[in-house]
C-alpha cells in the first residue's frame, strides 16, 4: 500500500494497519467514533483481546521451546 507523506498519508496507514491487525488476528473490533459521537472511520479494537491474544502466543511459543 502507498499513501502520500505527511499527515494525511499517516492517518490512512494507520486506519488501514488498525483494520488489518483486527482482520488478520481475529481480534473484535467495532466502529470507532470521534467525541460528538459521529463514525470516525477508524476502528477500535479492545486492548484486553489484544492482550489475551499476545499471551496466548506466548505461551505457544513457550510450549514450542
Amino acid at each position: 500500500m502507498t499513501a502520500p507523506i505527511g499527515a494525511g498519508g499517516n492517518d490512512l496507514r494507520a486506519r488501514w494497519a488498525c483494520a488489518h491487525y483486527a482482520d488478520t488476528r481475529d481480534l473484535p473490533a467495532v466502529p470507532a467514533f470521534d467525541e460528538h459521537g459521529r463514525p470516525a472511520g477508524w476502528v477500535a479494537i479492545d486492548p484486553a483481546a489484544i492482550d489475551a491474544w499476545l499471551a496466548a502466543h506466548r505461551e505457544e511459543e513457550e510450549e514450542d521451546d
